[in-house]
């Protein structure tokens, strides 16, 4: 059965991803959404490399090592990589679980010279 025929049952048969990986549109309805949205501002990775779109994210997370993969961070961040590019979900909700699987080995420090004291007004000693 070819890829645009439809079983039976009314899915599409074979591999929605194609030979590329992701597929760069899928129409739901009336709203089509794509994996070439961009971010805002480019995801920074480790190695130096950026993420700038929903392709490129998707395509790092399926190239991570099984135990990086299988992490719960990780796991939230494809579900919102995927809630992004095939439902229309917002695309920042995707960039910020990125960085935060990313970054999460790396301690929170709370830092206080940052923080300004709401207690007084400033300029009353």
């Amino acid at each position: 059965m070819a890829f645009n025929e439809t079983s039976g049952n009314g899915f599409r048969s074979g591999n929605e991803f194609g030979a590329g990986g992701l597929n760069p549109r899928h129409c739901r309805g009336e709203a089509c959404v794509s994996w070439d949205k961009p971010f805002r501002e480019p995801i920074e990775l480790p190695d130096g490399n950026t993420l700038v779109s929903l392709r490129d994210a998707g395509a790092y997370i399926t190239q991570l090592p099984q135990s990086e993969h299988d992490a719960e961070e990780w796991q939230t961040a494809m579900h919102c990589l995927i809630e992004a590019a095939d439902y229309g979900g917002p695309v920042s909700f995707a960039r910020l679980g990125i960085a935060q699987a990313l970054h999460r080995h790396q301690e929170k420090v709370f830092d206080p010279t940052r923080k300004r004291s709401r207690w007084r007004k400033p300029g009353l000693g």
